[in-house]
Order: C-alpha cells, then sequence, then structure tokens
C-alpha cells in the first residue's frame, strides 16, 4: 500500500559558494602557519659604509658572545652582514 519513498541528496548551496569557502580556508591557514613555528631571538650586525666584514671579524663576535655566556644556535655571514640566532 505505502511504497518507501528514495531520499534524493540535493545540493542546497551552489558550487560558487563551496568554492569559496576553501580558498577562505587556505587563505587563512597560510596567514597562521608563522605561528605554528617558534620565533629565535636573533641580532643583525651590518657594518658602517666604511667598515668591511669578513670572515675574522664573525670569529670575534662569536668570542665575544661566548665570554659573556650567550649560546648561540647560528651565526651566518651573508651578503656583508651577520646574522646571529641564539637559542
Amino acid at each position: 500500500m505505502f511504497q518507501a519513498q528514495q531520499k534524493v541528496m540535493t545540493n542546497q548551496y551552489p558550487a560558487w559558494k563551496y568554492l569559496l569557502l576553501i580558498v577562505i580556508t587556505v587563505i587563512g591557514l597560510t596567514y597562521a602557519m608563522p605561528n605554528l613555528f617558534g620565533d629565535d631571538p636573533a641580532v643583525q650586525i651590518s657594518p658602517a659604509k666604511s667598515v668591511v666584514f669578513n670572515a675574522d671579524t664573525q670569529v670575534k663576535v662569536e668570542g665575544l658572545l661566548e665570554k659573556a655566556g650567550l649560546e648561540v644556535k647560528s651565526s651566518v655571514f651573508e651578503g656583508g652582514k651577520f646574522l646571529i640566532r641564539f637559542d
């Protein structure tokens, strides 16, 4: 007497709304990513116009930091500048 009615799932929203939701989520995750990684305290040392840094200067700076009791995580000499990261 009664027949079982089949329910057909219909898409309630247009596809562009789902696409917009995905794009907004990806942009939000991209902006949030830097918060997932911790910051390292760092110092960048740049020379004055007449001063030139070299590898010897890097050794001297690292020695002074060691004397001061600061643990250096990494020290990079690049483009005439020092970037020193601490633990």
